[in-house]
């Protein structure tokens, strides 16, 4: 016994196959059944199996019984298909039966576009990069884009792999955070095709021109020293869980300056021996060394800057359970804005960034340059927004 080429497995029925019944198994809503030849005498299977899983336009026509390019033309709303408007009815009512959805990749390789853009975050997992990214995402969805997300744990390999994996799958534009190091090959390599492409921290990080949104971190720094200073706090300690990152330099960097311009001592140094995220719930021992560090060092501060409203809070809150007096005797300010900071316990006094407008204006830069293509680079597309100072009573009772 053999099996002919287009069999399938499955049981057999015995039923004799003649010409009329193999077509109708063969031709039916794109249905295959299974030929099995036994002792010369073709049989029938049982067991069919179909040729894909999507209802494709072929599918459409021939259940409504229209030319496949009439079903097309109607789909397409072509102004050269000209049909009845019960003709119209009857194939959007096959379309809903069957569950119809367009072949958007053959669309996007006629049209060259796919209404798809790319996200690439090394910090999805903290407040402020995911409030711009929930806002670009509302205003591409707006205008008629969706995003696919990826994360990169700040792996300049991984960025590349997921720069390379975006592109095969057509996006229009992309919006990303860099990683920290690495040569950005990928990405540079996008941005010499003129591929429309924003970043968020890019100039920083970057040693190319490219279209950009940023916050001045380092103003933020300056603003956090000029509060403190104006409330005779001088002796400052910067609480830090990162090592080693652009923004967070920035913003020791404009904090340190504007101190020691006043006359101020150069800052104390708590940086927690951990890859301390989140740090309100661990990992284990580091609320264990906040404690002995302000404990230990407490006479030789009046006032704690963490580089991150996270930072600031958790320090605060294992200070007050030690027994420190805050503000009295310690002032505490963190940065980023996060919606805990007004937390009523005790609200802290932080850098807001206007997290929404920045997810805003990077969709806009992105939408620009894929509505003009070939666009050149220009200081206008390279936005920084300024930080604003929240006075709460962390440092003013």
């Amino acid at each position: 016994m053999r099996m002919s080429a287009d069999s399938f497995a499955g049981g057999i029925s015995g039923r004799p196959l003649n010409r009329k019944r193999r077509s109708k198994l063969r031709a039916a809503n794109g249905w295959f059944g299974s030929v099995m030849k036994s002792n010369g005498q073709e049989s029938i299977m049982t067991t069919t199996m179909k040729k894909s899983s999507r209802v494709g336009i072929t599918e459409v026509a021939k259940y409504c019984g229209q030319a496949p390019s009439t079903v097309s033309g109607v789909l397409n709303k072509r102004a050269d298909c000209r049909v009845s408007e019960k003709t119209r009815e009857k194939i959007m009512d096959a379309v809903a039966k069957l569950g119809y959805r367009p072949n958007l990749t053959a669309r996007s390789l006629v049209s060259g576009k796919s209404n798809t853009l790319g996200m690439i975050s090394t910090a999805q997992d903290i407040e402020p990069t995911t409030r711009i990214a929930t806002a670009f995402e509302a205003e591409a969805r707006k205008n008629g884009f969706m995003l696919l997300i990826t994360f990169d744990p700040n792996d300049p390999e991984m960025e590349d792999k997921q720069i390379n994996w975006l592109d095969d799958r057509r996006m229009d534009g992309l919006f990303l955070m860099p990683s920290e190091t690495g040569d950005h090959l990928q990405l540079k390599s996008l941005m010499e095709r003129k591929f429309p492409v924003v970043t968020l921290d890019g100039l920083g990080r970057l040693d190319v021109n490219c279209a950009d949104v940023s916050v001045d971190y380092y103003e933020g720094g300056c603003m956090q020293a000029e509060h403190l200073l104006s409330l005779g706090r001088k002796r400052v300690c910067v609480a830090n869980s990162v090592h080693s990152c652009w923004v967070v330099d920035q913003r020791i960097a404009g904090l340190q300056d504007t101190l020691l311009k006043a006359g101020a001592p150069k800052p104390l140094y708590m940086n927690l021996p951990f890859e301390a995220r989140p740090i309100m719930d661990g990992p284990a021992g580091v609320h264990d060394f906040i404690r002995a560090f302000m404990l230990k060092n407490k006479d030789k501060m009046d006032a704690v800057v963490g580089t991150g409203d996270e930072v600031a809070m958790t320090v605060m809150g294992i200070a007050m359970n030690a027994g420190i007096r805050v503000p009295d005797e310690i002032a505490f300010a963190g940065c980023d804005g996060i919606s805990f900071s007004a937390n009523p316990f005790m609200p802290l006094t932080t850098i807001a960034s206007p997290h929404e407008a920045i997810g805003q204006a990077a969709f806009k830069l992105l939408h620009t340059q894929i509505k003009r293509k070939n666009t050149v680079i220009t200081p206008k597309m390279q936005l920084t927004f300024k930080p604003e100072l929240v006075v709460r009573k962390s440092t003013v009772s």
